[in-house]
C-alpha cells in the first residue's frame, strides 16, 4: 500500500467570510498542518445547471491526491465544483460538513451524484436525513476546540468554561449556564 507520504491532500475550504465561521477557518488550516496538505480557500457560489450536471458525471481517479472539502453549511459542497479539474484530479473526495442541520439546503445535484466517497456532518441527529439523501456514506464527525494550540500553559485562568456560537435550547441563556458554574466554583463566560 501507499503511505500518508505518496498521497498529495488539498484542505479545501469554502470561505463564506465574516467572523461567524472564523473557527471553521481555523479548523481547516489545522487539519492542512497536520494532514500535510496544501490548504485552498474558495468562495462559496451558486453553480450554473451545467456546472451541476457536471458533478453527476462519472470520475476518473487520481490514486495519489486527496480532497478534503470543508463545508460550513451543506449548500457548500456546491464549491467542490469550483476546484479546477477536480474530477480527474483527486482520486477520493471526503466533505465534512458543519452546520449539518440546515438540511433543507443540501444541493440537489449530490443527491445523485457519486461525487463525494464519504461525508460527515456534524450533528449526530442529522444522519438519518443525510443518509436518505445522499447516495454516499454519511458519518458523524463531532468537532470541539484546540485547546492546547490556543491555550496557555499558564496557570491563572480567567475562564474554565467558554461558550461558543450557537449551543443546544438548555445551554443559550448565559445567564441561568454562569449561574449553574458559579455554584460548581466553575468560571464561565458566554
Amino acid at each position: 500500500g501507499k503511505s500518508m507520504k505518496d498521497v498529495v491532500i488539498d484542505v479545501v475550504y469554502s470561505d463564506p467570510g465574516g467572523e461567524g465561521y472564523h473557527c471553521v477557518l481555523y479548523m481547516a488550516r489545522l487539519a492542512a498542518r497536520l494532514l500535510g496538505g496544501n490548504l485552498v480557500v474558495i468562495r462559496p457560489y451558486r453553480p450554473g445547471r451545467l456546472e451541476k450536471m457536471a458533478g453527476i458525471l462519472p470520475r476518473v481517479r487520481n490514486p495519489h491526491s486527496t480532497c478534503l472539502l470543508i463545508c460550513p453549511s451543506p449548500s457548500d459542497l456546491n464549491s467542490l465544483l469550483l476546484v479546477e479539474d477536480w474530477r480527474k484530479r483527486y482520486g477520493r473526495v471526503v466533505a465534512w460538513v458543519f452546520d449539518s442541520f440546515w438540511t433543507n439546503v443540501i444541493p440537489q445535484w449530490t443527491r445523485w451524484s457519486r461525487a463525494f466517497d464519504h461525508v460527515f456532518v456534524t450533528e449526530r441527529d442529522d444522519l438519518g436525513t443525510w443518509r436518505k439523501t445522499l447516495r454516499t456514506p454519511v458519518d458523524w464527525l463531532p468537532w470541539g476546540s484546540d485547546v492546547f494550540g490556543l491555550g496557555s500553559d499558564g496557570p491563572d485562568r480567567p475562564v474554565d468554561l467558554l461558550r461558543m456560537g450557537r449551543q443546544p435550547e438548555e445551554w443559550d441563556d448565559d445567564l441561568v449556564t454562569a449561574r449553574e458554574c458559579e455554584s460548581r466554583k466553575i468560571k464561565f463566560h458566554g
